[in-house]
């Protein structure tokens, strides 16, 4: 029975990683006119679930999943956001996949305490979207190197990176919510 719930866990974090790799960030405002308007962020739900697979399963469990997706991505489905197969190593977006390994590591050690406060949260979860991005950073920095087109770090650094960041720091702040209410109801599993 052990084995079963385990692998119902780690198909639950695989659906959910595909699905958040898809789905876009909008914020909808009603303004007094009773008019929807819909606020898009240039990002994806990825971050938020895997910070928020992390604290509510284990950090193993989401680094068997995370392994999973990359090998299906690379060699079976193109299921990563704007592609795959094996030549999406060379894209700079693979470096922030490799990103979410330190990212996934550091929110686990909230896992290890029983009581934890909003401020934590955020520090950690900003601590490891940093390093995710300092990875993701590395790595194309690396690739422009290899290819002779160090002109384009800057330009990939404020694509990938410093574009996106403000509006991963303001999705952390429900991600954040979220965590503090697993902790409060003790839903981990």
């Amino acid at each position: 029975m052990k084995k079963l719930n385990k692998l119902i866990e780690f198909l639950i974090c695989i659906e959910v990683i595909f699905l958040a790799t898809f789905v876009p960030y909008n914020i909808a405002f009603v303004n007094k006119d009773i008019n929807l308007t819909l606020i898009n962020f240039p990002i994806t739900f990825q971050v938020t679930c895997f910070i928020v697979l992390t604290f509510l399963f284990s950090g193993n469990l989401v680094i068997k999943a995370h392994i999973t997706y990359l090998i299906i991505g690379l060699f079976f489905i193109p299921i990563f956001y704007g592609g795959g197969s094996l030549g999406y190593l060379l894209t700079p977006n693979f470096g922030y996949l490799l990103g979410i390994f330190p990212l996934v590591r550091i929110i686990n050690t909230l896992n290890k305490k029983e009581k934890i406060n909003i401020p934590e949260i955020f520090r950690t979860c900003l601590y490891s979207l940093i390093i995710m991005h300092f990875v993701g950073i590395s790595y194309l920095s690396i690739q422009s190197i290899m290819f002779d087109k160090l002109s384009l770090i800057p330009y990939n650094i404020s694509l990938f990176s410093l574009s996106k960041m403000p509006y991963e720091i303001v999705a952390l702040i429900p991600t954040v919510l979220i965590i503090k209410l697993i902790n409060n109801f003790k839903i981990r599993i």
